[in-house]
């Protein structure tokens, strides 16, 4: 499995660019699936794109949940801790490369 980590908004989709990207990082290193992970202020959550045509492959986006409006550097900490571990769960269901 190949993830890229991006710092820009693709809640509603992957940019082109990006796509070719993890397509050409997909294929390059004969991964079964490739996507990026991406921060957002609402879930952690990951979404199938699709499987490819041709070579194969799935190319997928994963949200890690940035916790907002937090005053407390020892609560901001906490919750970003429970972010990690439900992206690190989401990841492990899948196998890795």
């Amino acid at each position: 499995m190949v993830i890229d980590a991006k710092y820009k908004d693709c809640q509603e989709r992957i940019k082109r660019e990006d796509r070719f990207q993890i397509i050409s990082y997909l294929h390059y290193l004969n991964a079964e699936k490739a996507g990026i992970v991406y921060p957002s202020i609402k879930n952690t959550e990951y979404k199938s794109e699709g499987i490819l045509k041709g070579m194969g492959g799935e190319i997928f986006k994963q949200s890690i949940k940035i916790p907002q409006n937090i005053d407390d550097y020892g609560k901001f900490v906490e919750e970003m801790k429970e972010s990690e571990t439900d992206f690190l769960e989401s990841v492990g269901k899948f196998k890795l490369d």
